[in-house]
């Protein structure tokens, strides 16, 4: 049965690797909604997975793009001034971009509400779903504080996702915590946020994949300790190079990149020199209904996220997409000991978690010894808290649910 559309405002665009929003839409493709999602172009991310034909993915060039001063010489403090307000000003541009093709996209009387994704998103959307008498409805991936902001542009935009957001009929976060976090942030009750995690969805019917045994030529029986997503500071990839210089010869780190760069990259560069060796690139993007096979190469995966980045960095035990990734494969997972994860890890006994880097070799040892044990505990907690089908039913009835 035919429901009317639901349309997504993506301002980052980088689909191919947003778990929750690709779940989201085949989830309501199923209940019989049409579905739209409105994002701009990213390059560097992969594409979007195949869809159902319920599902429209319209994608656009930002006028930013045509408007860079990147080339501009930024020796000069007046030059880079100049940048610095014309990027914020190329922002905003961009924004009504957004609002005006989301606009355009939606038909009056035909659609069922508007999810504005963030903080561009949520903007953009709502002035859409205004325009056309759309019901709006708000769903925060990433927490962005009004302290963090840098640029005009951010701070204005912050400030209007602040009253757009109380205007949603609900909204949806990962976990209470990141709940209270932005509803303090943005002065919104925490009962008016639906939970949903972020992560894949459904059941794993192989697990036994040799991707990156085959990619290296690695001898069958070395172990593959695998990161997934960006190989960047914030995810302290030079010190974990640093920490698998010494690991035992048979364990092997794995970076495998969500986005496609090259090894002569000087970071890259700065974090195999941290390796001595040790470390082996992955740095072809896959798409999201391949990642899977990805994870399932790994033997377990490594969790590390610097925490003074502010809340949308330390409070990720539910966001980490990479996390409930490693889980439902039934990989062990190693963390960073910080608060949320210390607190799944110790509930399920699905890995260990590390207070720093000199701890990660006895941690993989142990987990090696019992690898059995510690992998049908991840799974467990895959099933019982990550599955993302059963938690977007909520979501489902709100949107049902006469306004």
């Amino acid at each position: 049965m035919k429901r009317g559309r639901v349309a997504f405002v993506f301002w980052e665009g980088y689909l191919g690797i947003a778990p929750s929003l690709v779940n989201a839409a085949r989830l309501l493709a199923q209940h019989g909604f049409g579905v739209d999602v409105i994002m701009r172009r990213n390059p560097t991310s992969p594409a979007p997975p195949i869809l159902p034909p319920e599902v429209r993915c319209i994608e656009f060039l930002p006028c930013s793009q045509f408007l860079s001063c990147s080339q501009w010489t930024r020796g000069k403090r007046v030059i880079w001034r100049i940048d610095y307000y014309w990027c914020s000003l190329t922002k905003i541009l961009d924004l009504l971009q957004l609002t005006l093709i989301a606009a355009a996209c939606i038909k009056r009387g035909r659609c069922q509400g508007v999810f504005g994704v963030d903080t561009y998103g949520s903007i953009a959307a709502y002035v859409a779903a205004k325009l056309k008498g759309a019901r709006f409805f708000y769903w925060s991936l990433e927490i962005l504080l009004l302290s963090e902001t840098r640029r005009w542009a951010d701070a204005l935009c912050k400030r209007l996702e602040r009253l757009v957001s109380r205007r949603a009929e609900f909204a949806i976060i990962q976990d209470r915590d990141r709940a209270c976090c932005l509803a303090m942030e943005n002065g919104m009750a925490v009962e008016r946020f639906l939970l949903v995690p972020n992560g894949p969805m459904g059941f794993l019917r192989e697990t036994a994949f040799r991707r990156f045994h085959e990619m290296f030529n690695l001898p069958p029986q070395q172990r593959v300790v695998l990161h997934v997503g960006a190989i960047h500071d914030a995810y302290y990839s030079r010190e974990l190079a640093a920490a698998a210089a010494c690991w035992p010869k048979n364990y092997s780190l794995v970076l495998h990149e969500k986005d496609r760069r090259s090894e002569a990259e000087p970071y890259l560069q700065r974090v195999a020199q941290a390796g001595k060796g040790r470390v082996l690139f992955s740095l072809n993007p896959v798409s999201l209904d391949e990642l899977d096979k990805v994870v399932c190469s790994g033997d377990v995966g490594v969790v590390f996220y610097r925490t003074d980045l502010g809340p949308n960095w330390s409070l990720l035990a539910t966001a980490s997409g990479k996390f409930a990734f490693y889980l439902q494969s039934g990989l062990p997972v190693v963390c960073l000991d910080m608060p949320g994860f210390r607190e799944v890890v110790e509930m399920y006994g699905c890995g260990i978690c590390v207070k720093d880097f000199s701890q990660v070799t006895e941690a993989l040892e142990k987990i090696f010894t019992n690898y059995e044990f510690y992998r049908a505990n991840a799974l467990r907690c895959y099933r019982e808290r990550y599955e993302f089908s059963k938690y977007f039913e909520q979501v489902i009835a709100a949107i049902e649910q006469p306004k």
